[in-house]
């Protein structure tokens, strides 16, 4: 029984073993592996073009931007797969095809239709009449008519009367109506000048209080930019910020390209200023003479550039200039300065 414990504790122990060997070597790819970069920076009378490559590990993980002036193109590999593409359109959802729903909808009218055309039948047949009720209804027609032509009269009369004293009572509604509208608009008016004084009142007396707010604030403002200039003034403060200028300086030129070369096409349209451009930068020959080529076209009006770049980045540095600075008294020597003057400030 023990024996097999054993040898199953073995097994365990060979495959976290294992594990943390895969983890470890992993660890030390990332570190000491650098991450590859080389691309092409081009301007021509065709257009521009940016093409950047980043491979690490023989390309196993590769990257590549690609830009023309219009939207750019980013694609991300593992072993030659593509992970990531950002000229493919996204996959949209499968929508349910619009001949089913019409013949859906179809079948439903069909369905709905004879009760509808039943209806519309019902409504449409007009109820019959007896002759009798008909001859009726003409004589009470009749007779009714006789009695509107007396009353229209009497009607005619009346109104006249009426009309007289609607328009001596619609003079005096408006009469009414102007006088009330020019009490509330002098009402308003008086309101408005009121408000106008108390508003001029209320500053008047606010005004002390916000000057001392003001002079107040001022102060605190000229406080906060002694605190800063003392800040930057101390010595220890000064040899902090030189140290990680330094290790910047340091990580910018293990960032920056090992390779940069290209070429230069210009020209002015005209030849004098053109050659007098040439002269100037004849002056700096010996700096670009190595890597670039600058031609001049005496003829056109032309600019032509062309740049190639290769570099690479270790994170391995990259780790060790940070833990390099992390030692450095000085640097922790300024982050707490830093963290007195954040408390000082607030």
């Amino acid at each position: 029984m023990l024996t097999i414990i054993g040898q199953i504790l073995r097994i365990i122990g060979i495959g976290l073993a294992g594990l943390a060997g895969i983890l470890l070597l992993f660890v030390l790819l990332v570190l000491f592996v650098p991450l590859r970069y080389r691309g092409t920076l081009s301007k021509k009378t065709e257009g521009q073009q940016v093409d950047i490559r980043i491979g690490w590990l023989f390309r196993l993980l590769s990257a590549r931007v690609y830009w023309t002036g219009e939207k750019p193109k980013i694609t991300l590999r593992i072993a030659g797969i593509t992970l990531f593409d950002s000229t493919k359109p996204k996959k949209q959802k499968k929508l349910k095809d619009t001949k089913e729903l019409y013949i859906e909808k179809k079948e439903d009218i069909q369905q709905i239709q004879p009760e509808i055309t039943e209806m519309n039948t019902e409504k449409q047949e007009p109820e019959k009449q007896d002759p009798i009720s008909e001859s009726m209804s003409l004589e009470e027609n009749n007779i009714k008519e006789d009695n509107i032509e007396e009353d229209n009269v009497e009607e005619l009369e009346i109104s006249e009367m009426k009309s007289q004293g609607w328009k001596v009572w619609n003079l005096l509604k408006r009469l009414k109506d102007w006088i009330c509208s020019k009490v509330i608009w002098i009402k308003n008016q008086i309101r408005f000048i009121l408000s106008l004084i108390w508003s001029g009142i209320d500053f008047l007396m606010n005004l002390k209080k916000r000057l001392k707010e003001s002079i107040g604030k001022v102060g605190k403002l000229r406080t906060k930019a002694g605190l800063i200039q003392t800040f930057f003034r101390e010595s220890n403060n000064r040899t902090g910020i030189k140290a990680v200028l330094g290790i910047l300086k340091m990580v910018g030129k293990h960032v920056l390209p090992t390779k940069l070369s290209g070429s230069v096409v210009f020209g002015t349209g005209d030849a004098y200023s053109t050659a007098q451009i040439l002269v100037y930068t004849a002056m700096f020959y010996g700096l670009y003479a190595s890597n670039f080529d600058l031609q001049a076209d005496f003829e056109q009006k032309r600019l032509e550039v062309e740049i190639k770049l290769k570099g690479r980045i270790r994170p391995f540095k990259l780790l060790l200039y940070l833990f390099k600075l992390w030692r450095t008294a000085e640097f922790k020597q300024l982050l707490r300065n830093i963290k007195k003057l954040k408390e000082e400030l607030l």
